[in-house]
């Protein structure tokens, strides 16, 4: 129920963030600034499609069931370094669900959830005309992801039902991204963002299934200008 009502919020979210960022494109507002001076802290939320989740794998024998997308929020800090420039630190999860493993009458379910620590660095192509409202960048950088899985209950012995539930176990993989996004400036101090990013992640062993995390992100925000570098 908690896990139903995260995903409707995020997608909620989602929805009000793109139809304010609708208002704002066919409005004449404009706080015209060079975004890569700024040092920001914000919030992103949208989605991540693992790509090799589209096919249900097995591990070695189980037969498993799982979603494509996933909803993914991450907090990120950003410092302008100028002249188009910026770096990023960032902190995202993404929540995959319940996953369920089957043979025979056999089962058990799984919670996975992965958390990829970045940093980055941005590039904006029109930060010498400050006063134009979007400002486009490039990014690339670097990721450490810990993918946790949390045992929920199952039946996997022959003959009678046993239940089980708490057992957590963790993963961690290094992974690279990059991307391209939108920053539009509301005001001197708020900013609003669309955020486009491809990341390679896999794991040693499987993790909810699957050892590939490699897929797209998509995803909305807002940052709040802390100071500006001159």
């Amino acid at each position: 129920m908690l896990k139903l009502s995260l995903v409707n919020l995020v997608k909620r979210g989602f929805s009000c963030i793109l139809l304010l960022a609708l208002f704002l494109f066919s409005s004449d507002l404009c706080f015209g600034e060079d975004v890569s001076t700024f040092n920001l802290i914000g919030l992103r939320i949208g989605m991540w499609r693992m790509s090799s989740a589209a096919v249900e794998p097995r591990i070695p024998e189980y037969q498993t069931s799982s979603k494509t997308v996933s909803p993914y929020g991450e907090v990120f800090f950003t410092y302008g370094l100028k002249k188009g420039f910026l770096a990023e630190l960032s902190l995202g999860s993404c929540d995959r669900g319940e996953i369920r493993y089957e043979q025979g009458n056999d089962y058990y379910w799984e919670s996975v959830v992965i958390y990829p620590m970045s940093l980055g660095g941005y590039f904006y192509p029109l930060s010498y005309k400050p006063q134009t409202s979007w400002q486009p960048y490039l990014d690339l950088g670097v990721s450490y992801v810990v993918g946790s899985r949390s045992l929920d209950y199952g039946s996997v012995y022959p003959g009678y039902r046993y239940f089980f539930e708490g057992y957590v176990k963790t993963r961690s993989a290094f992974g690279v991204f990059t991307g391209t996004g939108l920053d539009f400036n509301l005001s001197k101090y708020l900013i609003l963002n669309f955020d486009f990013k491809y990341r390679w992640v896999k794991f040693g062993e499987e993790v909810g299934g699957i050892k590939d995390y490699s897929g797209y992100q998509l995803t909305l925000g807002f940052a709040y200008v802390l100071g500006i570098n001159r």
